[in-house]
């Protein structure tokens, strides 16, 4: 078939134009020689199409390992200008942190110092209404607490739960900040965030719950996320980026840390009146009755936010690196945010990351811990009774510090910034961690008399 073609095609070659092609079936008047010459010109030509296909094909496979080469090389840099510039902006953040817990806490012992040094009834008087201006707030308070620690720490180590404390950080912290809330202070797994309205911070709290459990999705148990929420409403000392205390944050965080249970939230009943009251929750949040809750000898009426799935669209934003925040950063070593950054990209590293984790960050001392308590029964129906109390622990916290420091002992600095009336302090030996207890409880009850 292929000579019969061919000879028709040399044959109408070499035809006038005003002649007809002769058709396959013709028997046109060519030798046998032409036409293995014409078969020898095609089948070279066709072997040089190969070869040029060959070559083409080699150019092709050359360009593609020099693209392939350039975008690994670019990537790299691209990587290490993103690590340089994420590394810039934690430093900055950081900063911010340091400096705005700095400045608050001396605001704080200035207002106090000038109170109590007041030279008349009516000038105290007028230096407390400034502090309780400047400190005290009325406010909807968030507290989230996370869990599993005890079971994943003992199945994986402790460097599982923090990575998935960082991950918690990271996909909560934005959420609640996109509906008006500020993160305070973070303490271990708990966060702590005020909203200028009980409607905004339950919603934060269910959408927070509703991307935690996508987020679950097709996990296994240990890489979770679970969250134990509450939210309650009223007045609170506050310390901008430091510290809250007093007013409704004791009843706020018991019911977050030991009442609510895993995926769930609880809120009081002057939230859910609150919430009632605001058309933009109608029909996002179901409020059910729960156990009542006993604080300070008495029954606080508690409900269950329960979010209604199909109108509560989930929001997991990246989890994939640690969240960038002053509040949390502060109290950050830039080293540990780095090796949890490779943890979360590079989970086949996890082993080698914990064990650099152990190796930098943990240490064997004796820990002190001081629990001030303070009997409240005199300063009952005294109008400043809250400053009282708040003087005695900055006070007592800058005399721990000193005692610590004279036994050779470190008090921790994310704790001695607090208002909360614990100190923690580490010490190479136990018998210095003793004397400096010691020292202390003698201050103390000098200070009684």
């Amino acid at each position: 078939r292929t000579i019969r073609i061919s000879q028709c095609l040399l044959c109408w070659q070499s035809m006038p134009e005003d002649q007809a092609p002769p058709t396959p079936n013709e028997s046109p008047n060519v030798t046998y020689a032409q036409v293995h010459e014409f078969t020898a010109q095609l089948q070279a030509m066709h072997a040089q199409i190969l070869a040029l296909q060959g070559e083409v094909e080699h150019l092709r496979n050359a360009q593609t390992n020099v693209v392939q080469a350039l975008t690994v090389s670019v990537g790299k840099v691209q990587d290490d200008r993103s690590a340089a510039f994420f590394n810039q902006v934690f430093n900055f953040s950081r900063n911010i942190g340091c400096m705005q817990s700095v400045l608050s806490i001396d605001n704080l012992r200035h207002e106090l110092r000038q109170w109590k040094l007041a030279a008349s009834p009516e000038s105290r008087a007028l230096s407390a209404k400034n502090i309780r201006h400047n400190f005290l707030r009325s406010c909807s308070l968030l507290v989230s607490d996370m869990s599993g620690f005890t079971r994943i720490t003992k199945e994986e180590g402790i460097g599982q739960f923090l990575m998935l404390t960082k991950q918690m950080q990271a996909m909560c912290v934005p959420l609640m900040e996109s509906f008006g809330g500020t993160l305070v202070k973070v303490e271990a797994d708990n966060l702590f965030v005020i909203f200028p309205s009980p409607h905004l911070a339950v919603l934060a709290s269910m959408h927070c719950q509703a991307s935690a459990r996508k987020y679950n999705q097709e996990r296994r148990r240990n890489d979770q996320l679970h969250l134990s929420m509450s939210v309650v409403h009223g007045d609170l000392f506050l310390i901008p980026g430091v510290d809250l205390f007093g007013g409704v944050v004791p009843m706020g965080f018991e019911l977050g840390e030991d009442v609510a249970d895993k995926d769930e939230t609880l809120v009081t009943e002057e939230v859910v009146a609150v919430c009632k009251k605001q058309a933009v929750i109608d029909g996002l949040v179901v409020f059910e009755q729960a156990e009542p809750f006993v604080h300070g000898g008495k029954n606080v009426g508690v409900y269950r936010a329960v979010p209604v799935l199909e109108r509560i669209l989930p929001s997991v934003t990246s989890c994939s690196m640690p969240v960038l925040n002053p509040q949390i950063n502060s109290e950050e070593p830039a080293e540990y945010v780095a090796l949890m950054d490779e943890r979360m990209h590079h989970p086949s590293k996890a082993a080698q990351i914990d064990a650099q984790l152990k190796k930098r960050f943990t240490e064997r001392s004796t820990v002190l811990v001081i629990d001030l308590h303070f009997d409240d029964s005199e300063s009952k129906g005294n109008e400043e009774a809250d400053l009282l109390l708040l003087d005695s622990i900055v006070r007592l916290k800058s005399e721990a510090a000193r005692l610590c420091e004279k036994h050779c002992g470190q008090p921790v600095a994310s704790m001695q910034t607090r208002a909360s009336p614990c100190i923690f302090a580490l010490f190479s030996t136990s018998a210095a961690a003793f004397s400096a207890a010691v020292d202390f409880a003698a201050i103390c009850c000098a200070s009684d008399k």
